[in-house]
């Protein structure tokens, strides 16, 4: 939305111009009315930038349902900052998971210049992405149906553990009265 504000494009326009990018590279947009123009919006995109430290789940979910790679920067441990290696490693995209900010301006460069990759992504991505985990309910539910009994076993197993040593405790103690 605050695309939209003449002031923020300046803002924006200013910070890119201390880097040398002229106002003419960039297309500042507002906030699309329809999904089907927001989805369009990736037809303009080469590499989408994943953020940091807060990783894109929906965003880069869309990225690659179009077509587009994502350059992301792996977390410091929190769910919410590895989420885009997650995604990005289910459709096979490990390397665009970077350690540093270094690295993920270098990876994100060498991204945008390797055009046979981005004319193969752009061109099976999706497919990619629709084959993966990330989209395959069936595969998910029985994944996550094996940890769930997991979970189960290892409860029962514990409580079954603590339950003999209660019976034990209760019983020693009824000896000894």
């Amino acid at each position: 939305k605050a695309l939209a504000c003449p002031k923020v494009q300046d803002k924006m326009r200013a910070a890119f111009a201390v880097h040398g990018i002229q106002a003419s590279r960039l297309d500042l947009t507002g906030l699309q009315p329809q999904t089907g123009s927001h989805l369009h919006m990736y037809s303009f995109i080469d590499v989408a930038l994943d953020t940091a430290p807060y990783a894109g789940t929906t965003t880069t979910c869309e990225a690659l349902y179009m077509g587009v790679p994502v350059v992301t920067l792996k977390g410091r441990g929190i769910h919410a900052q590895n989420v885009g290696a997650s995604l990005l490693s289910a459709v096979q995209l490990g390397d665009l998971v970077t350690e540093t900010e270094e690295d993920f301006v270098k990876q994100a460069a060498a991204c945008a210049k390797n055009l046979p990759r981005l004319a193969a992504l752009r061109a099976g991505l999706r497919t990619r992405m629709l084959r993966s985990v990330l989209c395959d309910g069936p595969r998910h539910v029985a994944r996550l149906e094996r940890l769930y009994a997991g979970v189960i076993s290892d409860l029962a197993r514990s409580n079954t553990s603590a339950l003999n040593i209660q019976e034990s405790a209760t019983g020693s103690l009824a000896e000894a009265q």
